[in-house]
């Protein structure tokens, strides 16, 4: 039987038929479609550890800049965003009269999607660098205007494939939560915890978005 020298964590669960490789004292098992719905049956079996939560941390908030640039990673063509702003109205001064009219900007996004791709989306490339076991990766395609020009509305999707099978599951993606939860799940964690460590809630409150993002069903 595999071991490693690093221990054992008491908020995880290892599944009894895993196949392990070994490299360099790092354990990562190669998830068979299978194997991974015995482990979403053991968190749903498992009683949840207890673990202190001591609540949300205050930020300090900033005002964010008015355009926000994109650089895709499969083109490299840059892409620059305007934020669209309430009741925005420009002066266009001719000869004969003065015009009022909504400035045409192209490539306008909301405040939502620019602190999408301001902070969630790195956070979302750190965060999938980290999953093992499976293979899993973004599809940013949407946000390049070079690859997408007709896309009005971009979003981010998660590809996920498990090992052994022929289809791939595609989900839209909000933040890096769920990058976060397909990673906890397969460690065998049992605790949730957000993106500075802190522990937030039980991973088996998740255990449906896990299904969802990981194309199991009931």
């Amino acid at each position: 039987m595999a071991q490693s020298n690093k221990g054992v964590d008491k908020n995880k669960t290892v599944s009894s038929n895993e196949v392990v490789e070994i490299t360099n004292d790092t354990i990562r098992p190669l998830f068979s479609k299978a194997q991974i719905e015995e482990k979403l049956k053991i968190l749903a079996e498992t009683p949840p550890p207890t673990f202190n939560y001591f609540g949300a941390m205050c930020y300090a908030t900033f005002r964010p800049p008015d355009k926000v640039s994109y650089i895709c990673p499969i083109c490299g063509e840059k892409t620059v965003y305007s934020c669209a702003i309430d009741n925005e109205w420009l002066h266009e001064t001719t000869s004969k009269q003065t015009y009022h009219f909504n400035e045409p900007k192209k490539n306008i996004i909301n405040a939502e999607q620019r602190g999408f791709i301001q902070r969630e989306l790195n956070r979302c490339r750190r965060e999938i660098q980290k999953v093992k076991g499976i293979n899993v990766y973004l599809d940013e395609s949407e946000f390049c205007k070079h690859c997408s020009p007709s896309v009005k509305n971009p979003v981010l999707y998660l590809i996920v494939n498990i090992s052994g099978e022929s289809d791939s599951i595609k989900t839209r993606m909000d933040n890096y939560i769920d990058i976060q939860l397909i990673q906890e799940f397969l460690n065998g964690d049992l605790i949730h915890k957000d993106i500075t460590g802190k522990e937030m809630e039980p991973l088996v409150t998740h255990i449906d978005r896990i299904k969802k993002l990981l194309g199991i069903k009931e």
